[in-house]
């Protein structure tokens, strides 16, 4: 069994954000396209593409653990998306004080879209 998914983080903050942290939620055998390092300019986007391949009697998901920083507030935001092999997928957003998260996308494809904005 074998399940992959994307995720593409939209940035409609107003300014720039630098991605802090880009790790994995399950054990991915893919896993590309944001980075540490990565600054995504308001207005612009980008694609996190992740994949997993496993046996029958022990499927996995895929996910991803993403943070930034937001260059005109300094402020710190958090998305966590988890597609289990079975199951639905979820997501959990962090600083919702600061930041609104819209999460959406095509689901029969698995391939999400966040849109991170100031509150």
């Amino acid at each position: 069994m074998s399940i992959s998914a994307s995720v593409t983080l939209i940035n409609k903050t107003g300014s720039a954000i630098k991605i802090t942290q880009c790790s994995h939620v399950n054990d991915d055998a893919t896993f590309s396209g944001i980075s540490v390092g990565d600054v995504i300019e308001n207005g612009s986007s980008e694609k996190l593409k992740m994949g997993n391949s496993s046996v029958f009697l022990a499927p996995r998901g895929c996910g991803c653990d993403i943070s930034f920083i937001c260059q005109s507030n300094f402020e710190i935001g958090n998305i966590v998306f988890d597609d289990p092999a079975v199951g639905a997928h979820s997501f959990s957003f962090g600083n919702t004080e600061v930041f609104a998260y819209t999460p959406g996308g095509d689901t029969s494809s698995s391939d999400y879209t966040v849109t991170v904005s100031l509150i």
